[in-house]
């Protein structure tokens, strides 16, 4: 007896079956098209996300609460007392020394008044001084500084950017006037990094306005 193996006949696949999945073929037969069945799962209410770095309620609508930060935000406009402060010419001396100043009017009293100035010339930087020493002359008062009525952290606390605007030379004697306002808060980073602009004055009683400084103060808040 003779057995006969049977090949097994594989599947006729019309050419259409070849054709990419999902497409139809011109002759009309319908292709072999695949189904994905996306299975979802109930979610819950999405995390609620603060709009303009203020304070969310659960259901994700915006609350008028205070923006999350550390700066007293309702400061704004705020102007402190003008106080009085002395420029010494040990300081203005000591202050050029340091810079490496070369011009002899910022150095040596004798050329200055050879060029007309009553007394040695504060180099461009020194308003910072003054408002260091405008500082000092409030604490010393009990009078609260800028810093302190905004709220200032200082664990947090970096400095950003400062300019100076002068309209007239600040001298070694001179008694000048220093006050301070709030301009600004604003946001960067998503609400990351906070900022506060401040505008002070350094103000001569005979010759007016000397220097116009503007610094911005900035806090690194956590995530």
């Amino acid at each position: 007896m003779v057995r006969r193996r049977h090949r097994r006949r594989e599947p006729h696949l019309h050419p259409a079956a070849a054709r990419p999945l999902g497409r139809r073929p011109r002759s009309g037969v319908p292709g072999v098209r695949r189904v994905l069945v996306r299975l979802r799962t109930p979610r819950g209410p999405r995390r609620a996300r603060p709009v303009d770095g203020g304070v969310v309620s659960g259901d994700g609508a915006a609350a008028t609460a205070r923006p999350r930060g550390i700066f007293r935000r309702e400061t704004k406009g705020f102007s402190a007392a003008p106080v009085t402060v002395r420029v010494e010419r040990g300081r203005v001396l000591s202050f050029a020394r340091l810079l490496g100043e070369t011009d002899p009017v910022c150095t040596d009293v004798a050329a200055a008044r050879a060029k007309g100035h009553p007394d040695v010339v504060a180099p461009p930087s020194f308003p910072m001084v003054v408002e260091m020493l405008a500082h000092e002359e409030r604490s010393r008062q009990g009078v609260p500084n800028p810093t302190e009525v905004i709220g200032c952290d200082f664990r947090r606390l970096l400095h950003g950017e400062q300019h100076h605007t002068y309209e007239g030379p600040v001298y070694a004697g001179d008694e000048v006037s220093v006050g301070t306002t709030v301009v600004d808060f604003y946001d960067k980073r998503g609400g990351l990094l906070e900022f506060v602009v401040l505008e002070s004055t350094i103000h001569h009683d005979d010759r007016g306005v000397l220097v116009r400084a503007r610094r911005t103060l900035l806090h690194r808040l956590d995530r």
